[in-house]
């Protein structure tokens, strides 16, 4: 009888799980390469390695489905690295944030993987102002909510729009 209730108990954790979307994020390990001049970036995991863009940088979000990478305002012959890109681990698509001559540097993922907070600095020799930008992952908007003196950030794990 305890078998049959733990058989039953275990399949019905796994159903709630799979309604829910609960399933696990997969391991996943993010690597630039730069056998050239460009830094190729590239995910490994289950499904082997494969190559998702450029930049440097990389940061996983915590569902392992997106990847950020910085161009830290990088260009070389017959290319140029967008400040930050946003790239679909699985679908290959990406979507770039700011121009090609900021600095911008991925600092920390909400844990629901829904915002991005990044250090950007802007390549004029007019700005020296820092900000602290959010990207919203569902939107793909960015939004500068502070700006000075910022040495980093991070989100609480108990909320998705906590930062400190």
């Amino acid at each position: 009888m305890r078998a049959l209730i733990a058989t039953v108990a275990a399949a019905l954790l796994l159903v709630c799980s799979a309604v829910a979307g609960g399933s696990a994020p997969r391991p996943v390990i993010a690597y630039v390469s730069s056998a050239g001049i460009r830094p190729t970036l590239y995910v490994t995991g289950a499904g082997g390695t494969h190559e998702v863009g450029t930049g440097q940088a990389p940061s996983v979000a915590p569902h392992g489905r997106l990847i950020s990478a910085s161009g830290f305002g990088g260009s070389g012959p017959g290319f140029t690295l967008p400040g930050l890109t946003l790239s679909s681990i699985a679908r290959g698509r990406s979507h770039s944030f700011f121009s090609d001559n900021a600095t911008t540097i991925p600092l920390a993922w909400s844990p629901d993987s829904r915002y991005l907070a990044a250090l950007l600095e802007p390549g004029s020799s007019r700005s020296t102002s820092v900000s602290l930008v959010v990207i919203d992952t569902a939107t793909m908007t960015a939004k500068v909510i502070a700006a000075g003196g910022i040495r980093g950030a991070s989100f609480a794990p108990s909320g998705t729009d906590r930062l400190v």
